[in-house]
C-alpha cells in the first residue's frame, strides 16, 4: 500500500494548528472539577461501563430471587424498588453529568476568519 507523503497546503496546515492551539487552550483554561466531570463522563461512555452495569443488576436481581430459596431474607423483593430507585438517581446523575460536560464543551471559542 502506497503512502501520500505529500504536505498540505500552507493554508490547511494552519489552520489545523489554530484549532490545535484553541482545543489546548481551552482544556488549559479548565478547572480541576471540570476535568473530573469530563474524565466520568469518558468512563461512563465506555461500552464496558454498559457491561458492568449489566452484570451487577444481573447479580442484584439474581441474587435477591435466588436468597429465599437458600433460606435467607432477600434485600430487595421483586419488583425489585430498591434497584429501580438507585438506576433512576444514577440516571439523573448521568445526564446532569453530560449536560455539565457539554457545557463546558459548547464554549470552546469559534475561529475568527481573516
Amino acid at each position: 500500500m502506497e503512502q501520500n507523503t505529500q504536505a498540505l497546503p500552507d493554508h490547511v496546515e494552519e489552520i489545523v494548528r489554530t484549532i490545535g492551539r484553541l482545543h489546548a487552550d481551552h482544556r488549559g483554561q479548565a478547572t480541576r472539577l471540570e476535568r473530573s466531570f469530563e474524565r466520568a463522563t469518558a468512563l461512563l461512555g465506555r461500552p464496558a461501563f454498559l457491561g458492568v452495569l449489566t452484570v451487577l443488576v444481573l447479580l442484584w436481581t439474581g441474587g435477591n430471587l435466588i436468597l429465599p430459596r437458600i433460606g435467607l431474607a432477600a434485600l430487595d423483593v421483586p419488583p425489585f424498588p430498591w434497584l429501580e430507585e438507585a438506576l433512576t438517581q444514577m440516571a439523573l446523575y448521568m445526564a446532569a453529568l453530560i449536560l455539565t460536560t457539554q457545557r463546558r464543551a459548547d464554549q470552546l471559542p469559534a475561529i475568527e476568519s481573516r
